[in-house]
C-alpha cells in the first residue's frame, strides 16, 4: 500500500507553502497589478469618453441652433422674393395694359 508517514505529511506540507507563495510572488501578484493597471485606464478612457459626450452634445446644440437660424435666413429671403417676383408681376401687368 501507501507508505504515508508524518515526514511525508510535512514535505507535502512544505512543498505547498513553497509552491503558494512563489505562484504569489510569480504570478498572482503580476496579474493583481495588471489588472488594476487596466481597471485604471479603463476609468480614465470612461472619464474621456462622458467628457467627450458632453462636447458633441453641446456642439450638436450649437450646430441645431444654427440650422434653425439658418431656415429662418432662408425663409425670409424666400418671402421677399416672393413680395418683390409679386411687385414685378404688378408692374409688367400694369405696363402691359397701358
Amino acid at each position: 500500500m501507501l507508505d504515508i508517514n508524518l515526514t511525508t505529511i510535512l514535505f507535502q506540507l512544505a512543498n505547498f507553502a513553497i509552491m503558494a507563495v512563489l505562484l504569489y510572488f510569480l504570478l498572482f501578484k503580476r496579474v493583481s497589478a495588471q489588472v488594476q493597471q487596466r481597471k485604471e485606464k479603463l476609468a480614465q478612457v470612461e472619464a474621456e469618453t462622458i467628457a467627450n459626450l458632453a462636447a458633441s452634445e453641446q456642439a450638436k446644440a450649437e450646430a441645431e441652433k444654427q440650422i434653425a437660424n439658418a431656415q429662418l435666413l432662408i425663409d425670409e429671403k424666400i418671402s421677399q422674393a416672393k413680395s418683390e417676383l409679386e411687385v414685378n408681376r404688378f408692374q409688367i401687368i400694369d405696363t402691359t395694359r397701358q
